[in-house]
């Protein structure tokens, strides 16, 4: 197939991209792949998606999509919100009109579990939705203008939760290694064990991309780990990981809501018990962590 790819230098392009071997590649690029660590023979197509999409710049005809890039002020609000906008929603709205007049045949996109704000439901994926946050109604708008398609060629929305890894920076997990290791104090309510969520290897995520794409799935679809996890046990078993006794203070807090999504509709496509739990996850992360020093 040839396949093009947006958000192919983000972290979990990083990873999808060498599962994509035997595909001819064409990935969108502000020119961070000079960085090197990609697969040879990516066809690399350099554009600032945060401009907008220019679609002169895409090949004539192109047999799939995989669509990961998103605004990098998802933060910021409301001065990211013209950058969420550009990226988040006239990109991809840019992107499909493309896609259907350069005979894609599978478009898929990755969305988030934010559109399910403020998580006091089942999270199941037919569900009414009406985030709070710019970001997740923006993400949740590319979802309705992408699925509208659907009559056109497939389309496939997968919404991820809680994504960790080798290379990670600046996310939640990723942060609270780093925050144990340096010996930093972290906190937890003191009358429960904090937040209930579903940590998420990255690779496990980047294989239900490629099956999504090559499948030709349709619709949307939670992307989860079965494995719940509080935060204290999180926070003991990085501990153990490093070897380094985590420092917690425990304040008053509100026990929050879990966030954990219903995923029967996944598992009925893709062994979901195969999934790293996530002490496989962070030994991995920090055995590849090691090894790139």
């Amino acid at each position: 197939m040839r396949i093009l790819i947006t958000g192919g230098t983000g972290f979990l392009g990083r990873h999808l991209l060498p599962m994509l071997a035997g595909h001819e590649l064409f990935v969108i690029s502000r020119g961070a792949h000079v960085e090197g660590g990609f697969p040879d023979g990516i066809n690399w197509i350099e554009a600032d998606l945060g401009a907008g999409l220019d679609t002169s710049l895409l090949p004539a005809r192109m047999d799939g999509v995989i669509h990961l890039a998103q605004s990098d002020r998802y933060r910021d609000f409301p001065g990211g919100a013209a950058d969420m906008f550009r990226v988040n929603v006239e990109t991809p709205a840019r992107l499909l009109q493309w896609a259907e007049k350069a005979g894609v045949s599978s478009f898929v996109a990755a969305s988030t579990g934010t559109v399910y704000e403020p998580f006091d439901g089942p999270m199941r994926e037919d569900d009414f939705v009406s985030p709070r946050s710019y970001y997740g109604a923006s993400k949740l708008a590319a979802e309705a203008l992408a699925l509208a398609y659907g009559g056109v060629f497939n389309v496939t929305q997968l919404r991820v939760f809680f994504l960790y890894g080798p290379g990670q920076r600046g996310m939640m997990i990723a942060n609270i290694i780093d925050s144990i290791r340096k010996g930093k104090t972290l906190t937890l309510p003191k009358d429960n064990d904090g937040l209930e969520f579903v940590p998420t290897f990255v690779e496990d995520t980047a294989r239900v991309f490629v099956q999504a794409l090559e499948e030709g799935w349709n619709g949307v679809y939670n992307v989860a780990a079965p494995h719940r996890i509080n935060f204290r046990q999180l926070l003991e078993q990085i501990g153990e990981a490093l070897g380094r006794r985590p420092v917690i203070e425990r304040i008053e807090a509100e026990r929050p809501t879990p966030i954990v999504p219903s995923l029967e509709k996944i598992a009925a496509r893709v062994d979901i018990d195969s999934f790293l739990t996530f002490r496989q996850g962070l030994e991995k992360t920090l055995a590849a962590e090691a090894a790139s020093r």
